[in-house]
């Protein structure tokens, strides 16, 4: 058997030539192939503006600094998060108040949000894997919303596209996403004042890189690329495909496993979330014992992340207990999925599984 990797993606050869091309016309660096990906990225997502940047974490990091978040403010975070959420408010130096996650759900609990004050003004709700989180009561809370939206290009909520909802929205292009470029990142929002306040910071502060009359505000190299930009381009018009294959996969396991109590998949809650990533959850006993167990047969898996509550160095403070978060980082896992995947796969994985828990 071959192996089966924990994520499987063909990127295509649209996108060598692409890149090629890019470095034979000279477009090396941010340029108008980068101009054109975040044309396209505004006019799917319908946003105003949608400004790439170098990854997932420096939208992250970007955002946050055009809203204006200052050292000695407090940042919202979900306590079960890819660690990327916290640092991006941790390197600005801010403080990061931890909220705990839904008892079904990785996303952030906002009945357990207090209000916004004056030195807790910013919240960053993570639709983790496309599930999404009620940003409009964040917003009636009265904070700047900054949704990351690294993991739910594509999915939807009764309230719009997942990362267009809030003041400004964060998403990745890495290559374990739904498409991606090997890295990449984009920051989209409505308002005029943040798309130009990230522009600039984007750029050490500047509009013009050729000649800066000044030097205004703070800012760092956070561009993109304009051969990063054509593979991109190509992998745009694959998205609604792949949503349609993700949810597919996900049917395939949820059908092969139905006749298991030890183990189920986790399931998006209407039809309009998805996310590029196949959730499984078994006990906290079994978990590791099973990645284990595909490991030996050259299946990938993975467990779920530790909760932001490990990373002291984020907090002095005690920050309160979140067993929904680490109930969830105990017992999830993560099985082959991707683009990549196929049927026959699933079916190769599910074998597997269920030897494990008959064994």
């Amino acid at each position: 058997m071959k192996p089966i990797p924990w994520w499987q993606v063909d990127l295509g050869p649209d996108a060598a030539s692409a890149a090629a091309e890019a470095i034979t016309n000279r477009c090396l660096s941010q340029g108008p192939i980068t101009a054109k990906v975040e044309k396209e990225m505004a006019a799917l997502l319908n946003t105003k503006y949608a400004i790439a940047t170098s990854s997932g974490s420096t939208a992250l990091t970007l955002a946050l600094m055009a809203a204006g978040a200052q050292p000695g403010d407090s940042v919202i975070c979900p306590a079960y998060t890819w660690i990327a959420t916290a640092h991006a408010a941790h390197i600005l130096g801010c403080s990061v108040e931890l909220v705990d996650i839904l008892p079904d759900m990785p996303v952030m609990d906002v009945d357990q949000v207090p209000a916004a004050t004056e030195k807790r003004r910013f919240a960053v709700p993570v639709h983790m894997n496309g599930h999404a989180v009620d940003v409009q009561g964040l917003k009636n809370l009265g904070y700047t919303v900054i949704e990351d939206a690294a993991q739910a290009l594509g999915s939807k909520s009764s309230q719009g596209f997942l990362g267009t909802i809030g003041d400004m929205g964060c998403f990745s292009f890495s290559v374990a996403k739904i498409i991606g470029s090997g890295q990449g990142g984009l920051v989209v929002t409505n308002s005029q004042a943040f798309a130009e306040h990230t522009i600039k910071l984007r750029t050490h502060g500047v509009h013009d890189v050729f000649a800066p009359s000044s030097w205004e505000h703070c800012g760092h190299n956070f561009r993109y690329n304009d051969p990063l930009a054509a593979v991109l381009l190509t992998q745009i018009p694959l998205l609604a495909m792949r949503l349609k294959h993700a949810k597919f996969i996900a049917k395939h396991y949820i059908e092969n496993l139905s006749e298991l109590d030890q183990i189920k998949i986790v399931q998006h809650r209407t039809v309009d979330e998805n996310g590029p990533y196949l959730e499984a959850q078994t006990s906290s006993s079994h978990r590791n014992g099973l990645i284990d167990y595909l490991s030996l047969r050259h299946i990938g898996a993975r467990p779920a992340f530790p909760t932001l509550e490990s990373a002291r160095y984020l907090y002095t403070e005690d920050g309160g207990s979140f067993p929904n978060s680490n109930e969830w980082s105990r017992r999830t896992l993560y099985l082959p999925s991707g683009p990549g995947i196929t049927f026959e796969m699933v079916d190769q994985v599910c074998v597997h599984i269920k030897a494990f828990f008959s064994s």
